[in-house]
């Protein structure tokens, strides 16, 4: 396929704005409505039909390429043979801007219970699962081999780590593969609401308290606190955009879902 336009690394968000205008194009089947001009005014080249796909905080182009692959409709896109050409746009962030909270789901290796509290269906189930993590763990480097080995896995970190950004929480086993990601929590069948937790920081002199979750957060904390209260044998880490990391998980002691709330300056 030959280029619409020559591929190219924006380096200015407004630049990628074209890419994703195109992409709304496609979601809300209104190219039909456009005439040539107004087409190329818009992105920079006209068409008959378009396809498409778009991610953010992807550390990898293989690994976004991959996830596209498993949905039908971004998979349809890249295979079809009715499309002639195609163009490639990418925005890097500056660093430290755009904060955005996020959640991570532990959960037991080998066991589907997590799904319960689930919502389906779930909008990016990764199947197979992304072992990409777990390989590495598996891997023993040898000495002249640390940092390439460091490098692979910060680089696969990132790239899981950045799934967070979307809508709902990453899933993850407690073996390191990715289960899902966009999933949104919601109260297994025949739970109870969580109505109190038992939060901890690492402060001198400070003592555990009980609280309600959503005084310790907003929706995401109490969605993984009830996450962890129907399923105790999972995490739940949710950071938000303030820089506070809190993981939760079932404490046997209390009865109850234990938050242990860090600033981020301090992990």
């Amino acid at each position: 396929m030959r280029p619409a336009w020559a591929p190219r690394q924006y380096t200015r968000p407004q630049d990628a704005h074209r890419v994703a205008d195109l992409h709304r194009l496609t979601e809300r089947q209104r190219r039909a409505h456009l005439g040539r001009d107004e087409q190329r005014d818009l992105i920079g080249a006209s068409f008959e039909r378009v396809g498409g796909g778009r991610g953010r905080n992807f550390a990898s182009p293989r690994f976004i390429v991959r996830v596209w692959m498993r949905r039908p409709i971004h998979r349809h896109a890249i295979l079809s043979s009715r499309f002639s050409s195609m163009g490639v746009g990418a925005v890097r962030g500056t660093p430290g801007g755009g904060r955005r909270g996020g959640s991570l789901l532990v959960v037991p290796h080998g066991s589907d219970a997590w799904r319960e509290s689930i919502v389906h269906p779930i909008p990016y189930p990764v199947v197979p699962p992304y072992g990409e993590l777990a390989k590495l763990m598996r891997h023993d480097p040898a000495e002249d081999t640390v940092r390439p080995w460091q490098d692979a896995v910060r680089r696969t970190v990132d790239a899981i780590a950045g799934l967070t950004a979307v809508d709902g929480a990453a899933v993850i086993s407690d073996q390191f593969y990715l289960l899902a990601f966009g999933a949104k929590i919601g109260r297994a069948d025949g739970s109870m609401p969580v109505e109190k937790v038992v939060v901890t920081e690492p402060v001198v002199g400070s003592d555990a308290t009980e609280l309600h979750p959503t005084q310790i957060g907003g929706t995401r904390h109490l969605s993984a606190a009830q996450f962890v209260h129907d399923q105790p044998d999972a995490l739940a880490l949710v950071a938000s955009q303030g820089g506070r990391f809190t993981a939760f998980a079932w404490s046997p002691c209390e009865g109850m879902v234990h938050a242990h709330r860090v600033e981020t300056l301090l992990l």
